[in-house]
């Protein structure tokens, strides 16, 4: 039971997730999360009492698809091309991190979201209505 514990508090300290959201989100400090988290303290000494929150949280992030990488892609002339825009995040983020880049780019109405494996996860097709002047 221990070595489940260790493994997915390592986990999440693997995560592209700041200490301190760690610690809003567990109701530890942040100086707790970090000592741990940087390796000047061993997680085998964390109290039970510590350790749960933080396992909990794990467990939740990776149900929800983790805190991975996602990139946006356009449709442009009939093939999919490539954007600058990467961001990472929990799957439930995804969709209004990726809107919100969309509605900057009214040249393009197609999109869709990849993960860090090519997966597509949505298109989002927004139909924009030009009015000649």
């Amino acid at each position: 039971m221990i070595e489940k514990i260790e493994m997915w508090i390592k986990w999440l300290f693997e995560q592209d997730i700041t200490s301190y959201r760690i610690a809003q989100e567990t109701g530890n400090s942040n100086q707790f999360i970090t000592g741990y988290r940087n390796e000047p303290w061993k997680i085998e000494n964390m109290s039970l009492k510590k350790a749960k929150p933080i396992v909990n949280y794990a467990i939740e992030l990776k149900s929800k698809g983790g805190n991975e990488m996602y990139r946006i892609e356009v449709l442009n002339s009939g093939e999919w091309k490539p954007t600058v825009y990467q961001f990472s995040g929990l799957i439930t983020e995804v969709s209004e991190k990726a809107k919100d880049i969309m509605a900057l780019d009214i040249f393009n109405p197609v999109w869709r979201v990849l993960d860090n494996k090519d997966n597509v996860i949505f298109e989002i097709k927004e139909d924009i209505e030009m009015e000649e002047k």
